[in-house]
């Protein structure tokens, strides 16, 4: 039986080696040489436990993401709910496992770190990022709600951009392409241009004179695809004025 593969069993061994590289190195090794169908989650889950190292914590959740074998998900809810020992790094990836493996049990904690103002903002950008995988388990409200908060806006902007195209709120993303924050206004034309046939034409021609050269540039690039949908509906005076556009019709050109 693969079980009793000497090898796999080494390797088993090496994860629990008193030298960090000697356990990364079996832990790829394990995915390497195929033997995630046989190492047991909680063994994961144990080795997890066991290491403060941020690059083996990082090695172990990879391998989560592949074994076949139900997750410990209790567990690593506890892990997520623990803001006094558990660091914020690892809870961050923890989140985003559960996510990924759509750990129904999951949600409610997810979403009660979300709402808690007080929790650390890399971890609610996080879930925030990874409420599209949650598909309509997430009320739309919500969604439309984050775009309204100062501190996940950024992260709620590109969660909607994974969203379905019609489902975009053109109403609630608008307003961020005259934001006062660059980084702001070039994530709004990005996800305006995620809404396809639907996204507002003079918007992302009003960007193409931003004072802030990432914002042409979203613009200039989304002008792309506005001529790729829309044709002679797009005036071409706004677009040849910008030097960097002949970037933009040589990609036509040669698409």
């Amino acid at each position: 039986m693969r079980q009793n593969d000497p090898f796999y069993l080494h390797l088993l061994a090496q994860c629990q080696s008193a030298d960090l590289e000697h356990r990364l190195d079996a832990l790829e090794d394990l995915r390497q040489h195929e033997y995630l169908d046989l190492v047991p989650a909680q063994f994961l889950l144990d080795r997890l436990n066991s290491t403060s190292h941020w690059q083996e914590q990082t090695a172990i959740l990879r391998l989560m993401y592949e074994i076949k074998k139900p997750l410990p998900i209790e567990a690593m809810m506890a892990i997520l709910g623990d803001s006094e020992t558990s660091p914020i790094f690892l809870r961050m990836e923890v989140a985003h496992l559960l996510a990924v493996v759509k750990a129904e049990e999951a949600l409610g904690l997810l979403l009660q770190l979300l709402a808690d103002p007080d929790e650390e903002i890399a971890l609610r950008e996080v879930i925030t990022w990874d409420l599209a995988l949650w598909g309509e388990r997430v009320p739309r409200a919500l969604l439309l709600r984050l775009l309204a908060d100062p501190e996940l806006c950024a992260a709620a902007l590109d969660m909607w951009r994974s969203q379905p195209p019609q489902s975009i709120p053109l109403e609630a993303i608008v307003p961020y392409c005259s934001h006062e924050e660059k980084y702001l206004r070039e994530a709004a034309i990005k996800t305006l241009m995620d809404a396809e046939q639907r996204v507002p034409i003079d918007i992302i021609l009003s960007a193409l004179g931003d004072p802030e050269p990432e914002v042409r540039a979203a613009a200039s690039f989304g002008c792309i695809r506005l001529l790729e949908w829309f044709g002679g509906q797009i005036p071409l005076d706004p677009l040849l004025q910008l030097a960097s556009f002949s970037t933009v019709l040589s990609r036509l050109h040669y698409s």
